[in-house]
């Protein structure tokens, strides 16, 4: 319960980091990650 009361949640990037430059970690990418016989879902998908 404490945890949830501490949880922040924000739609789209939080003031503080939408004026820094964004990265990309190839290490976490998709197409890297998964194989191509594996099944996935997008989180906004699960969302629903």
């Amino acid at each position: 319960q404490a945890a949830l009361e501490r949880l922040k949640v924000f739609d789209g990037i939080p003031p503080p980091y939408d004026k820094r430059k964004r990265m990309v970690v190839p290490a976490a990418l998709k197409v890297v990650r998964l194989k191509p016989t594996r099944k996935f879902a997008y989180l906004g998908r699960l969302a629903h």
